[in-house]
């Protein structure tokens, strides 16, 4: 009785009685939507004398039942040839049913189906491991089973706990066991050292490391399950011309359009990808375009700048415009390392493009400007100074005086585009270089061949380059070789043959070293009968923090050293 005294009491409060000015007999029921208007509320009567269409009426008594859930068919006022497809999508976007429950019958699925299959999976993962740890086990076993089988212990128990019985016999039996083990010693040794190496090698190490990582990556992708695609979120602007379903394509093109960026650069035919490959990644990419979403494309490429379309290159064109860019590169890097102008062609450099160059301006009526274009052109693309026997780095055969007091008492002299020559005029310690700073984790070879009265007066070693200028090879702290003589030489280590210093003459001498490895040898060429390396109590003396260069000293006049050989390579001469 209460409770319909209640809902009664919220009637009465709820309702809207009062009487139409016109019709006295009928209330107003109706809202009449119109500007300016002065007479808004309407009863059945007002609706029929004035023939009002109800697209804009809004019934009072929805209006005072209305809560935060209520959708209003004519309110608030749109454009009369969208307010209906917007009323529809306002009430289909606002439903909360909305399919809920068919969704969670279709989530909770995939989770059951997930569960099961993750818990079989990792059943079975389980049950194979287990299977391997004893098979672990078993292999461990069989130390055992070896070992029973050779020591006999069944036997020798056998043979002790009868021993009263018949002590002759016994005491035979066990002496032959003794005496039959005794002369196995060796076979059984050897037996047991192979299985037992045979086990530790074979022997897994349990560890569950990996397993753990594994573990906790399976949990970060349950994470990353999503039960919404991504969609953009678009401000709804209802006094724009773009619609909301506008505005979704608009944004589904822009992400097509980032997704084909992205396929263009990874299909450039210079990357030589498979098809396969650019299949595979442009089906994930299309299927994950809302990862772009954020991404800003609009400085993709540098200023100025875009893709080169090789798409009309054959394979084999391709491949030899990489070849050409790494013939530049190196060319650059050469001109650079050596400080000079990358405006002419260098006899040093490029001999036979020099070469080609000299020919061309003393046999030809080419004008200077075209001269200018054909050094350009050489330039630019070396092609004719490419043919080298060794793919590793050649490296020119030139010295460099040391900035010290016995600069003036020597010289360089160039013999021909690929030999220099470093020689003394007067008696002084003078020093050159090579102006190459030695790669530490490079292995290289250098030969030499050495003209002078005295060859102990000729050293050759790794000067920090910090220090060419200062430090002389002889100094305590460089590494250096010798000639003819024991003292202020650090090559005394015989690898092979004879010390090297004992020669009073070598005709030309083979050097081997590796900063990295704190490697330095020397050798004569080409027989390399002998051997020797820097002894260990100086292999301290390598620094791999410091660069290096390959030095040379000399004292007496008219004593020459010609570099006829510098080169990186992969592994140093079996010796």
């Amino acid at each position: 009785m209460v409770d319909q005294v209640n809902r009664q009491e919220l009637q009465m409060q709820n309702s809207f009685e009062v009487k139409c000015s016109k019709h006295k007999r009928w209330n107003y029921i109706y809202i009449h939507i119109k500007e300016n208007s002065q007479d808004i509320l309407k009863c059945q009567d007002c609706i029929i004398e004035e023939q009002l269409s109800t697209e804009n009426l809004v019934q009072i008594y929805k209006i005072i039942e209305s809560n935060e859930n209520t959708i209003f068919k004519n309110w608030p006022p749109f454009e009369n040839s969208k307010k209906n497809q917007l009323y529809e999508d306002i009430c289909k976007e606002t439903n909360k049913n909305n399919g809920i429950d068919s969704i969670q019958a279709q989530l909770q699925e995939f989770f059951k189906e997930l569960q099961d299959k993750v818990i079989h999976k990792i059943q079975s993962t389980f049950k194979k491991l287990a299977s391997q740890l004893n098979e672990v086990f078993l292999s461990e076993s069989q130390i055992l089973n070896i070992y029973n089988q050779v020591s006999q212990k069944q036997e020798l128990k056998n043979a002790i706990l009868s021993f009263p019985e018949n002590n002759q016999d016994k005491l035979n039996l066990l002496q032959k066991i003794i005496t039959d083990k005794i002369k196995l010693t060796t076979e059984n040794t050897e037996l047991f050292i192979n299985a037992i190496h045979d086990l530790q090698v074979n022997k897994p190490i349990f560890s569950l490391n990996q397993a753990q990582i594994i573990k906790q990556q399976i949990l970060d992708i349950l994470d990353l399950i999503e039960v919404h695609q991504v969609q953009p979120q678009i401000q709804i602007d209802l006094t724009n011309s773009i619609s909301q379903r506008q505005s979704i394509q608009l944004f589904q093109k822009t992400l097509e359009e980032k997704v084909k960026i992205m396929i263009d650069l990874i299909a450039n035919k210079s990357n030589f990808c498979s098809d396969e490959f650019i299949s595979e990644i442009e089906q994930t990419l299309k299927q994950n375009k809302y990862i772009f979403k954020n991404l800003t494309f609009e400085n993709v490429y540098q200023q100025g700048n875009y893709p080169i379309d090789f798409s009309q290159l054959k394979n084999s064109q391709l491949q030899d415009l990489g070849l050409l860019k790494d013939v530049i590169c190196s060319n650059e890097q050469k001109y650079a390392s050596h400080q000079l102008s990358l405006n002419q062609l260098s006899q040093e450099i490029q001999p036979i493009s020099f070469q080609i160059l000299q020919f061309i301006q003393k046999n030809s009526s080419f004008s200077q400007v075209y001269q200018q274009q054909f050094e350009n052109l050489l330039l630019k693309y070396p092609i004719f100074d490419e043919v080298v026997e060794d793919p590793m780095q050649v490296i020119p055969l030139k010295f460099e005086l040391s900035d010290r007091d016995g600069k003036q008492h020597a010289n360089v002299i160039q013999n021909n585009f690929k030999s220099w020559v470093f020689q003394l005029n007067s008696n002084a310690y003078c020093q050159a270089y090579i102006p190459f700073n030695i790669d530490n984790n490079l292995k290289y070879i250098a030969r030499v061949r050495c003209q002078s009265q005295r060859q102990d007066h000729i050293w050759i070693g790794l000067i920090p380059s910090q220090e060419k200028n200062n430090l002389l090879i002889y100094d305590q702290n460089v590494i250096s070789f010798r000639y003819n003589s024991k003292s202020y030489n650090k090559v005394k280590e015989i690898v092979k043959g004879k010390p090297l210093h004992s020669f009073s003459n070598i005709e030309e001498l083979e050097i081997h070293f590796c900063i990295k490895e704190k490697y330095f040898a020397c050798t004569e060429f080409p027989n390399y009968q002998n051997l020797n390396k820097i002894s260990q109590e100086y292999c301290q003396l390598f620094d791999a923090n410091k660069e290096y260069n390959l030095a040379f000293l000399m004292y007496h006049q008219n004593s020459r050293i010609q570099l006829t050989f510098f080169q990186a390579v992969n592994q140093f001469p079996v010796i």
